[in-house]
């Protein structure tokens, strides 16, 4: 009788641990289920509202120019053609609709999203070396190119061309040059070195150096640019591109990087490069018509450029005429102090990305989704990444 009781115990307490077994297996069964439904409910969200911002032109089609009266937001360009083509005056101006009003717009109540525009890979630069002389200016740095996940890229195509400020000693008129460098491939490690020298004019100096680089992978182009000179002021330099060939340029006053002598700054030259290593003069000031001039919060100058949207330039090169923080004095080289100079200041053209990357959206928070597009932006290749969560 007790060794019957005792089987008996023995399979309830089996039963029990079979049970409670089975309810938590189906309870974390159901956990990963509702984890999976949710992740599913939020790409599928994604997905609808990345392919109605990418196909649709939005309403007005051409909202880029007046994004005040935007009704259905949609970032496709008017032009037609293929699929994924965006108008690049709609992806300028985002920031002007505005976060919440694009959110609205495209129905995601409740949801937020952040936006990522970046190259197709990544280019990073080391090792620079710029030694100024009065005879001579010598260029040198390395280049990597890596795609977005960190892997190098070997044999991607690098094309560096040199614009500098030239200064002539008896006049002081300042034009800007280019030279074109030999053609670089990067090794099995994705990088490659570029070492340049240039000579001044007769009768001239350089002033200022700026190298771009259009770096080309299987037939998939982006372009960067490496600033050095006498300062690199361009991080605190708002360029406005508005309507027709109007140009804005602001500078706030506490950060204002230039000690303003009696003589106002002015802008000098306006410069464009097309990525092909072709630079155009596209403007010429002058210290009485182009004085930067102070404002609301800020310094401001502001120049109509005949042809700067419809000649489409990957990079705008602006000449300042200005004496650097820090950098009083005369001289030149490095360490010495330079006095007035003409600065090169560096701005994606009207319908291009800056080569960093668009960034635009709420912040992150929660579990989220990733979904990202190819897309082409003024006839070069971009990666369109969204990322959205379900907000509490």
């Amino acid at each position: 009788m007790a060794g019957e009781v005792y089987d008996y115990m023995i399979g309830l307490i089996i039963v029990g641990l079979i049970f409670g077994s089975a309810v938590l297996v189906v309870a974390n069964l159901s956990y990963v289920n509702l984890l999976y439904v949710d992740q599913q409910q939020l790409r599928n969200v994604a997905l609808t509202a990345l392919k109605s911002m990418l196909l649709d032109t939005g309403d007005p089609v051409n909202w880029g120019s007046d994004p005040n009266g935007i009704q259905r937001f949609g970032l496709a360009s008017s032009a037609g053609g293929s699929f994924y083509v965006l108008d690049p005056n709609k992806v300028q101006r985002l920031d002007i609709v505005g976060y919440d009003k694009v959110r609205d717009l495209l129905g995601l109540e409740g949801y937020g999203f952040s936006l990522r525009i970046l190259p197709p890979f990544n280019v990073t630069i080391t090792d620079r070396n710029f030694d100024f002389t009065e005879q001579q200016t010598s260029i040198g740095f390395t280049v990597k190119v890596l795609r977005h996940d960190g892997r190098p890229l070997a044999n991607a195509a690098v094309y560096p061309t040199i614009i500098y400020s030239v200064e002539e000693e008896t006049t002081g008129n300042v034009s800007v040059k280019s030279s074109t460098a030999s053609t670089r491939f990067t090794d099995l490690l994705g990088r490659c070195e570029i070492n340049e020298l240039l000579t001044p004019p007769e009768g001239g100096r350089i002033r200022d150096v700026i190298a771009f680089l259009r770096v080309t992978v299987a037939g998939i182009e982006t372009v960067v640019d490496i600033y050095h000179g006498a300062t690199n002021p361009s991080e605190v330099i708002e360029i406005d591109y508005g309507t027709g060939d109007n140009v804005t340029l602001r500078i706030p006053e506490e950060e204002y990087p230039f000690d303003q002598p009696n003589e106002a700054d002015w802008v000098c030259n306006v410069a464009a490069y097309y990525g092909q290593g072709d630079v155009l003069d596209m403007y010429s000031g002058t210290q009485d018509t182009d004085k930067i001039t102070w404002g609301e919060g800020y310094k401001t100058w502001n120049g109509n450029i005949p042809g700067i949207q419809s000649s489409d330039p990957a990079l705008v090169i602006f000449v300042l005429s200005c004496v650097p923080k820090g950098l009083e004095g005369e001289g030149s080289g490095k360490g010495k102090g330079i006095g007035r100079t003409p600065i090169l200041i560096v701005s994606p053209g009207p319908n291009h990305i800056d080569p960093e990357g668009l960034h635009f959206g709420g912040n992150i928070s929660g579990p989220t989704v990733r979904i990202g597009r190819n897309v082409i932006i003024s006839g070069m290749k971009y990666l369109l990444e969204m990322t959205l969560w379900k907000e509490g």
